[in-house]
């Protein structure tokens, strides 16, 4: 069988990975030549015990819709320009997802610990991590929901922060650095015989309820089945299949310090009421990540957001005046209104499948939603994840 796949980022490569080790042939088509900002610019966290996306309420939602407080922002153009989007949204994301993201989270924790085992991936790759928060009595519910061990305030000094109430810490957590692992990703996907086309842009043809081939510069290609695993361009992607999944933009960023080799955190670690995630993947570096702004695809944020994330940090980060600000990136994560992914067959089409909007969580969620797509083409039932909550077909509307 010969697959395209539309999108080069960490969930189209492991789409691909998982495709070729079923024993497709594999092309994935890329339009960035270099490195996808969105998968190297995040967190690097592969997390079943907690999935750092923010919590919403309708008082949350409202508040973030009128002015810029904590990680959260959606400019009211984007509430203008996309009303059902934010309807939905107010009417769906206040209820859990977190038992959804549970297991799919869990079996791509264990994907990881094949692929890791298989691949020898060069990675940064750290075992254990931990959340933090201001009040006790939260820390300590967290904990328990997320089958964590509770940290005294005390212990959350010791991994290197101050001013919380408690903490929780998760054995079953992975985190990486996302640059390394996107980079052995790529080398990955060619030892295992896919063929990567990058710096093109492509195009899905059609006939009827089939995709025939995909444009690119200098001609086309021709498959037996094509999945868009575009990110937050996959609405553009999938615009000639006339199907919309339902994915807006949501800018993050990440700003990388050298830390002049001080180990200033001891695991990575979620700073629950900021929506900040600070990860130390190797002696020298660590990572800060945070925001979640529905403001199209700007491409900076502004300075006061800047430092407002600096303040947070500089204010419970121990070891702050050690660390040196060398890079800072965006990334634009595929967010739908219900929180959860759109993977699987993209409705009315007998070849076209989507794997997009995960948003916060997209390495966590990347081996699983390359597993389930992989199983989906083969007509194979994926096992041990409950994928049905992520059909494409919940957001779509047949026309009469």
């Amino acid at each position: 069988m010969n697959a395209l796949v539309l999108g080069g980022g960490i969930t189209g490569m492991f789409v691909a990975y998982s495709l070729a080790k079923m024993g497709s042939d594999v092309t994935v088509v890329e339009k960035n030549p270099a490195e996808v900002p969105t998968s190297i610019f995040n967190a690097g966290l592969i997390a079943p015990s907690f999935t750092p996306a923010p919590r919403w309420s309708n008082y949350r939602l409202a508040s973030a819709a009128i002015w810029p407080r904590g990680p959260i922002y959606f400019s009211p153009k984007q509430i203008i320009q996309n009303p059902s989007w934010f309807y939905r949204a107010l009417r769906k994301g206040v209820f859990t997802f977190e038992d959804e993201l549970w297991g799919l989270s869990l079996k791509s924790y264990r994907l990881y610990e094949v692929f890791f085992a298989r691949e020898k991936v060069e990675v940064d790759l750290i075992r254990g991590g931990a959340s933090v928060c201001l009040n006790r009595e939260v820390a300590m519910e967290a904990a328990r929901l997320s089958k964590g061990r509770f940290l005294e305030p005390q212990e959350c000094l010791d991994i290197g922060f101050e001013g919380f109430g408690g903490g929780a810490y998760f054995e079953e957590l992975f985190a990486v650095n996302p640059l390394k692992l996107f980079t052995e990703m790529r080398r990955v996907l060619r030892e295992n015989g896919v063929h990567l086309m990058l710096g093109s842009p492509a195009k899905l043809e059609k006939n009827g309820s089939k995709i025939t081939s995909v444009a690119v510069d200098g001609g086309r290609l021709i498959g037996d089945v094509f999945i868009a695993t575009g990110g937050a361009e996959s609405r553009e992607i999938l615009k000639p299949a006339a199907y919309d999944p339902q994915v807006l933009p949501a800018l993050g960023m990440a700003m990388i310090f050298e830390t002049g080799g001080a180990k200033v955190v001891r695991y990575p670690t979620d700073l629950e009421d900021y929506g900040i995630t600070i990860n130390q993947h190797s002696q020298n570096t660590i990572r800060i990540t945070s925001f979640m702004e529905l403001v199209g695809f700007q491409q900076d944020l502004p300075d006061r957001r800047k430092e407002w994330l600096l303040s947070v940090i500089k204010k419970h980060l121990r070891g702050y005046g050690k660390l040196k600000l060398v890079q800072q990136g965006i990334g634009h994560r595929p967010c739908t209104p219900d929180q959860l992914g759109v993977v699987g067959k993209v409705p009315d089409f007998e070849n076209l499948y989507v794997a997009t909007g995960n948003c916060r969580v997209g390495v966590t969620l990347a081996p699983a939603t390359g597993y389930i797509i992989a199983c989906l083409v083969n007509e194979r039932e994926p096992e041990g994840v409950d994928w049905r909550c992520l059909d494409p077909s919940r957001f779509y509307k047949k026309k009469d």
